[in-house]
């Protein structure tokens, strides 16, 4: 039997295209694979208004100062793993983020939105926030970590600035 080389390369192209979907099928799935294990977004945003400028004015009138640093080194770092700024509006947008799904025309940002759905999979975000929010506005944020214990934000010449304070029983002295 003899075949026409118009059959042959009509079969070839078949061939290469049922390979060709087989791949992309195996990419979507472990893409959205990612993006369940990502449980994006952590957090939701919520501006700082009224009650949460009393809020804060309680708490650094009142709390106590537990530690105090440039930063809070794994979530600014998980900021510039997802290609974040390195600020306070970095910080927020990437606790923030949702993982959009798969994208048939867009690989590019298949590609950025599976590694950042890869550095949301290694945040606790039950364990990050009492109330599932991060309070921003004007280049500060706070995360209310427990009912006493709260991570204060702040943008500063040097960086991001993190102050954590809590109430005096929250005190482990």
């Amino acid at each position: 039997m003899k075949f026409s080389p118009k059959f042959i390369a009509i079969a070839l192209i078949l061939v290469s295209l049922l390979a060709a979907s087989v791949d992309y099928f195996v990419a979507i799935q472990q893409y959205e694979q990612l993006r369940r294990d990502a449980r994006a977004p952590c957090l939701e945003a919520h501006p700082i208004a009224r009650e949460e400028e009393r809020f804060l004015k309680e708490v650094k009138n009142s709390w106590s100062v537990l530690a105090e640093g440039p930063d809070s080194e794994t979530l600014l770092e998980i900021c510039e793993i997802m290609d974040f700024e390195s600020s306070v509006e970095g910080l927020v947008q990437a606790l923030t983020h949702g993982i959009p799904p798969f994208s048939f025309w867009d690989n590019k940002q298949n590609l950025r939105e599976a590694g950042r759905a890869g550095a949301l999979s290694v945040i606790e975000a039950e364990s990050l926030s009492v109330d599932g929010r991060i309070y921003s506005g004007d280049g500060v944020a706070f995360i209310k970590v427990r009912e006493n214990i709260i991570e204060f934000y702040r943008d500063s010449p040097q960086g991001v600035t993190c102050v954590i304070y809590g109430t005096p029983e929250s005190n482990p002295e």
